[in-house]
């Protein structure tokens, strides 16, 4: 449960690791790669001028490099629509990076396949080498002055000025660290984002810091049995961050449904998910739950899933994936 001079579990190749918390994280710490204080949806000082040059692969994709000082290869799929195809950017956990995400939730390689431009960015380095998202006042950047907001918008505008996006089909999925960096999208620039999928993350534990201009629409995805971060909420007791409490899941559908105008509540659904490998349902393999309200402003869709005994990182079936992807271009921005 990040607690100082503690182990930390975190998320490496694939698989828990622990770590070493010896030190306070001190502001200013990560002040590497798309740091600065820019304002949100300012681009200038996270990404070099010019877009880049697409190279094609043998299968008929094209590849190109973007998010100047902090690279990320962008994946165009050859069946992309050439009018404007999705765009989907997924983002790890705090320690992990985006390679590793690519190989424990191969999200974007089913996207492709369905002509989704995708990519898997890298948090900023911590000063243990750790990356990170600068998301909530919870997680994960600790005193850090980085703008991740406003380097994934300005990561957004160069991919949409190389390759053809629909600005109505943007989408953010993350897990953990990711996923609160999710939220914080959705809660900044929800302009830009038309839905996300948050798996083992939440939001703020302040409503007030989210305040979105327009409707998002929000898959939640979380373990009942998840020892980091607790499915009710809780607190990180983390190095030099003297109140770092985050809300449950539950709670976080529940923010969103007010924020996306949805009405009634959450209700759960008929619908069983077998999202797990390793884990069973009580009356078969699906352990997952599906609660969901559709009933919402233009836009606007909240969807919960309880994953029945499931920890941090879980061992995700094939079925996994594409049922987020369900989800995720379901979605278009009125």
């Amino acid at each position: 449960m990040l607690r100082a001079l503690e182990g930390v579990p975190v998320l490496v190749r694939g698989r828990l690791r622990w770590i070493a918390v010896l030190a306070v994280v001190a502001v200013g710490a990560c002040s590497g790669p798309g740091g600065g204080s820019s304002a949100p949806g300012s681009s200038s000082s996270v990404l070099d001028p010019g877009s880049p040059t697409p190279s094609a692969t043998t299968s008929g994709a094209t590849e190109f490099v973007a998010g100047g000082a902090r690279p990320v290869t962008v994946h165009v799929p050859a069946g992309a629509d050439p009018t404007g195809a999705p765009l989907l950017l997924i983002l790890h956990g705090y320690s992990s990076n985006g390679a590793e995400m690519t190989g424990w939730l191969p999200l974007g390689e089913a996207a492709g396949r369905r002509g989704v431009v995708w990519a898997y960015p890298d948090g900023s380095p911590d000063e243990r080498g750790l990356r990170f998202w600068n998301a909530t006042d919870a997680c994960c950047g600790f005193g850090s002055n980085v703008d991740d907001v406003a380097y994934l918008t300005g990561l957004i505008e160069e991919i949409a000025a190389t390759t053809r996006i629909d600005p109505g089909r943007v989408y953010i999925a993350g897990h953990s660290n990711g996923g609160f960096m999710s939220h914080r999208m959705a809660c900044d620039r929800s302009d830009r984002v038309t839905a996300i999928a948050s798996i083992s993350g939440v939001t703020f534990a302040d409503p007030a810091r989210c305040a979105p201009s327009a409707s998002v629409a929000i898959l939640q995805v979380h373990g009942t049995a998840d020892e980091t971060l607790g499915f009710d909420g809780g607190v990180l007791r983390v190095p030099g961050v003297p109140d770092a409490r985050y809300p449950g899941a539950a709670e976080t559908a529940r923010r969103w449904l007010g924020l996306d105008g949805c009405y009634p509540a959450l209700s759960e659904t008929a619908r069983r998910i077998d999202a797990v490998a390793d884990v069973d349902g009580t009356d078969g393999p699906a352990e997952t739950t599906v609660a969901e309200s559709t009933a919402c402003d233009p836009g606007g869709r909240v969807e919960l899933w309880t994953m029945d005994g499931v920890g941090h990182v879980p061992a995700f079936t094939d079925a996994f994936p594409v049922a987020v992807l369900d989800f995720l271009l379901a979605q278009k921005r009125p």
